[in-house]
């Protein structure tokens, strides 16, 4: 009898292989200049074990230290913008072009106005601010709101060219009467800036920067504020303080109206005045300030949920910190990127220095940079070259 051989059996391993983790959801809402620094670092080095998306309204963004050159000299206007989509792909994060219209983070879900929800396991809030007083730079074609910076530059060109026809319409060669309304760093590097390009167009100009303030941008200090209104009276632009705008009539040729009755004439008016929370912040709930500013701790997680970070003029934060500093944005930026590469890694996080930025450098529209150092006012092109373009 032939015998059988036995069933051959192949050895069981006693240890089942492990799943991989799954990947960190990190989204990023609003592509601002503290994002733009994260992105830079993530370009640098991914973190491990994230997948990234950056949620924004357009595929282009705006490097906010160039826009003014780009204001100043239209074939300057390309260096400032960011191509978006094709820096998603060469970097490795997936681009959602959408406007994000409610955060919940109990879900932890961003809500679309046109995509399905978004989820996530960490998100970063970096959508900006908008100017104050809403109703009178919408309501308004001779006033522009200076956000979103991305569109600035078409919408001042459309302006001018409105003002041109009309000009040519009636019969007339008049003066552009231009006021600036803010004197914040980016009323004055705008009001340099813009008066420089309409000379050199050909375009007679009387330029005016207003401000509701008695005192000229007392965040720059006396030194710049010197030799700012050295550079103002040489190139015959109007520095106009307490003067708070109220109201525009533009049922004739268009007027500002000042809160002490006076009447300004203006072409064209450029708002960068106040700042308060985008309408939307209302559908984030977090935690929120009597303005409606995001409440951010020290580290930029929401005082209210963990797993949310502040970014920019959007947030609120502590120990004096300043917002609207470029500066300031990059150094958001650098920090959220450690510290969300140290909560992957479960280690503690870091504070952000609750010490003032560096002084600033003002672009004078000329290809030129003015800022304080060593007690001195230094302007020079080496500055602009470095920092502006």
């Amino acid at each position: 009898m032939t015998s059988v051989p036995a069933a051959e059996t192949s050895p069981v391993s006693s240890r089942e292989t492990a799943p991989e983790p799954a990947p960190c959801r990190g989204l990023l809402l609003g592509a601002g200049q503290a994002h733009l620094e994260f992105l830079r670092q993530w370009e640098r080095r991914p973190l491990p074990g994230c997948e990234l998306t950056l949620l924004t309204a357009f595929d282009r963004a705006v490097q906010r230290n160039k826009l003014p050159a780009g204001l100043a000299d239209v074939t300057l206007t390309d260096r400032a913008i960011v191509d978006l989509e094709g820096w998603s792909q060469s970097a490795g994060f997936r681009l959602l072009v959408d406007r994000a219209i409610a955060l919940d983070p109990d879900r932890k879900e961003v809500t679309c106005a046109h995509h399905p929800a978004q989820a996530y396991d960490l998100v970063s809030v970096n959508i900006g601010s908008v100017p104050a007083m809403t109703s009178l730079w919408q309501m308004h074609r001779s006033v522009l709101g200076i956000k979103p910076w991305l569109t600035l530059p078409e919408r001042l060109q459309q302006r001018l060219h409105d003002w041109q026809i009309q000009q040519q319409a009636q019969g007339v060669s008049e003066p552009l009467c231009c006021c600036v309304a803010g004197a914040g760093v980016a009323g004055i590097e705008i009001a340099l800036s813009l008066s420089q390009r309409l000379s050199a167009t050909g375009v007679a100009c009387r330029m005016t920067l207003l401000d509701e303030s008695p005192v000229f941008a007392p965040q720059l200090g006396q030194t710049l504020t010197t030799r700012l209104r050295k550079l103002f009276e040489e190139r015959q632009l109007e520095l106009r303080l307490a003067s708070r705008v109220v109201e525009c009539d533009d049922s004739g040729p268009p007027e500002l109206l000042l809160a002490d009755g006076q009447r300004v004439r203006s072409d064209l008016t450029i708002w960068a005045a106040g700042s308060q929370p985008a309408p939307v912040c209302r559908q984030f709930q977090v935690a929120r300030d009597e303005q409606g500013f995001l409440k951010a701790r020290s580290t930029l997680q929401s005082v209210s949920h963990d797993h949310v970070w502040v970014m920019g003029g959007v947030g609120n934060y502590p120990g004096g910190m300043f917002p609207d500093s470029r500066g300031f944005a990059v150094r958001q930026g650098r920090l959220l990127y450690e510290n969300w590469k140290r909560r992957l890694a479960a280690q503690p996080l870091k504070s952000l220095s609750t010490e003032a930025p560096a002084t600033p450098v003002l672009d004078c529209g000329d290809r030129t940079a003015l800022t304080e150092f060593g007690g001195l006012a230094v302007r020079s092109r080496l500055l602009w070259w470095r920092y502006c373009q």
